[in-house]
């Protein structure tokens, strides 16, 4: 028999029929899930309630690993929010940048530092869920970087799946230009791959999108080499690097590119139609092999007026001409503080270490320019209207039967100032040969003949008064040849 004679209010008062609705499962995610990536802004978190949780834990965390148990987390955040809480603007918590001055929330708590450009794990749990249970996803930054690293072991070099951040690099140059081109990212970070492995060719430079190699697989700034380990691109036809009507501020630094070998002309980089905002620097540029045509360095083409500096290039190989630099259809650069060495052409081929022609007027400063290996080498050969200042550089002949420092041929309006000028040793040499009827102005130069079998400081021919040819405080010496 029932002797409880309470009345069911009683026991409700008494909690006998109250009944626990609390959930032990975890929330589920509900944004961002997994692999989406955030260009310009901080993802919102979102999750779903869970019945009777009064906090919700959110981690976040930049790498884990899942062979380990429990999983090893690192640089994690915990966020804790009250019952009401299903989603958090992670821009409200993390700093933008590090001038972001703005306070959490509560008006009080400093934010937490930037997020890196990395892809990012985050999981949500309450405190009625189950110990060791979670949900998880990730989401990747990549803010106002792309970065780029195929490892030297890998074949074939592929962006499925890459994300451009630190955590997934794209695996190819030109797949980064792309994604920054459609993200408007303008800097993009190569690693080296190492081992003197390359990434491919063709490269199309894009205009206000800077690249930068010589970086580590983990791209830190201070392990960075541009000098012995640059990011090498090679060529696999005509061109390996091309940069096209590029008006905005690029940059290209710390790569070394090479030509292609092929039988046809080969070129390493091509720039067309470039204004001032163009530079190339701290770059190694390698012509390439032509079997049966012309190789060239570096060409410079259709009003081009771009910065080349700080650089290393060498015309390659070729059975025909190679040049280490060409500047022509009214370009106009400034090429400085590089060292620019002819290529090597076979047989009764010509190798230029610059030539100049077609109404451009560069400007040519401090440099090492040499004269290379063919029946004709020069270190400066000039011509077709052009009207060059060349000034502070050291330029010296070569070995080739016949070989000049500087040769100018119908040009105007030239000026070659305070340069050491030596001709080399081959047959015939020269330090300066002019042959036009245009001006020319040669000045405060130590100019000499060099050592070949006939050597000649300056020779001059064709001008049609002395009015055109002006040779002042230079110190000339003919040479010491055996004529």
């Amino acid at each position: 028999m029932n002797c409880d004679t309470r009345t069911s209010t009683d026991k409700l008062l008494a909690g006998e029929f109250l009944v626990d609705t609390s959930d032990s499962t975890p929330p589920s995610v509900l944004s961002p899930y997994n692999e989406e990536k955030f260009s310009k802004r901080y993802p919102v978190l979102q999750w779903t309630a869970k019945n009777g949780a009064k906090v919700y834990y959110v981690e976040i965390f930049t790498e884990k690993d899942k062979s380990e148990a429990p999983v090893s987390l690192t640089t994690k955040t915990v966020l804790t929010y009250d019952y009401k809480t299903t989603s958090v603007d992670l821009s409200t918590v993390f700093k933008i940048d590090e001038h972001d001055t703005e306070k959490q929330p509560d008006g009080v708590t400093e934010k937490h530092a930037p997020l890196e450009n990395k892809t990012y794990y985050w999981r949500v749990y309450t405190d009625t869920t189950e110990q060791g249970q979670f949900s998880e996803s990730t989401f990747n930054i990549v803010f106002d970087e792309l970065y780029v690293y195929c490892p030297e072991t890998t074949t074939t070099c592929s962006d499925t799946n890459s994300i451009g951040n630190i955590s997934v690099p794209y695996q190819t140059i030109q797949g980064a230009i792309n994604e920054a081109k459609r993200l408007g990212v303008k800097t993009i970070k190569v690693a080296t791959r190492g081992k003197n492995a390359s990434y491919d060719g063709l490269v199309l430079l894009e205009q206000g999108i800077s690249l930068y190699g010589g970086y580590e697989p983990d791209f830190a700034e201070d392990k960075r080499d541009i000098t012995n380990k640059k990011s090498i691109i090679q060529g696999t036809d005509s061109y390996t690097v091309m940069a096209s009507k590029i008006f905005f501020n690029t940059v290209f630094e710390g790569f070394h590119i090479k030509g292609a070998t092929m039988a046809g002309e080969t070129t390493a980089l091509f720039i067309d139609n470039c204004s001032a905002s163009l530079t190339i620097q701290n770059v190694e540029i390698t012509g390439g092999n032509s079997t049966a045509s012309h190789s060239t360095g570096v060409y410079i083409f259709n009003r081009s007026y771009m910065t080349l500096k700080n650089s290393i290039i060498t015309g390659g190989h070729a059975s025909d001409n190679t040049n280490a630099v060409v500047v022509e259809d009214y370009s106009l650069p400034t090429i400085s503080y590089n060292t620019i060495t002819a290529g090597e052409s076979t047989g009764s081929s010509t190798s230029r270490a610059i030539m100049v022609r077609y109404n451009s007027t560069p400007t040519i400063s401090y440099n090492t320019i040499t004269a290379g290996i063919g029946l004709n080498s020069y270190g400066l050969l000039l011509s077709n209207e052009s009207s060059p200042s060349i000034y502070g550089n050291t330029i010296t002949g070569s070995a080739a039967a016949n070989n000049y420092a500087i040769h100018i041929d119908d040009c105007d309006n030239v000026h070659i100032t305070q340069n050491a000028i030596t001709g080399g040793n081959g047959t015939e040499s020269y330090g300066i040969l002019i042959n036009t009827t245009g001006r020319v102005a040669v000045s405060g130069n130590t100019i000499t003949g060099g050592t070949a079998t006939n050597p000649y400081a300056v020779s001059i021919t064709g001008a049609n008064s002395a009015g055109d040819v002006e040779i002042t405080n230079n110190t000339i010496t003919g040479g010491s040849g055996t004529s």
